[in-house]
């Protein structure tokens, strides 16, 4: 395996895909990415989340820059 040195990482392009979409459930929320990946994230790692409803947890917005969420 090449070994990939720090000044390689710093002049690789930082690319962060954005949000597409989100589905919601009780444990979890998974992120669909623009460039085709599912990122899931339990509930319970956000004390907000942790007892929220599943209505409260489908009342979201993606802000329009689709890196954030409300």
């Amino acid at each position: 395996m090449k070994e990939i040195k720090e000044r390689e990482i710093s002049s690789m392009p930082h690319f962060q895909p954005q949000i597409k979409n989100l589905d919601c459930q009780k444990e979890k929320i998974t992120a669909f990415l623009v460039d085709g990946r599912e990122l899931s994230i339990p509930t319970t790692w956000f004390a907000r989340l942790r007892n929220a409803t599943l209505d409260q947890l489908k009342n979201y917005e993606v802000l329009p820059d689709g890196y954030h969420i409300h």
